[in-house]
């Protein structure tokens, strides 16, 4: 082996300091990360509800309208007005079940005798 051999450990020692500094900026990279994603998501949904809520004239809307089938309409009418029902339910308290009576104080005789 060679007796001139020589290891710089400055560069390692660079290293190792800003690899500290990992752990703090991951969190902010995900952030930012997931909030492109989330923005570049709403865009692209805004452009395709936007193409497909154009109407180009009445006759496409007219078409449309005709090809509704209402026994459906009706089925998901009747299914969205139960989820409310049973929404409303948990939301209300129910004063009859419970037999709470009021207190009526009680009339007051008093008899003198003579």
């Amino acid at each position: 082996m060679s007796k001139n051999t020589f290891i710089n450990d400055k560069e390692i020692k660079q290293i190792a300091i800003k690899l500290q500094q990992f752990p703090k900026q991951v969190p902010r990279a995900t952030a930012s990360a997931l909030n492109r994603t989330l923005d570049y998501t709403a865009t692209l949904t805004k452009k395709e509800v936007t193409k497909a809520a154009t109407v180009a004239s009445a006759t496409d809307f007219l078409s449309w309208f005709k090809s509704v089938d209402l026994d459906s309409l009706q089925e998901g009418i009747n299914s969205v007005s139960r989820v409310i029902g049973v929404l409303q339910d948990f939301g209300t308290k129910d004063t009859t079940s419970s037999n709470k009576v009021e207190y009526k104080p009680r009339p007051l005789y008093k008899h003198f005798e003579d």
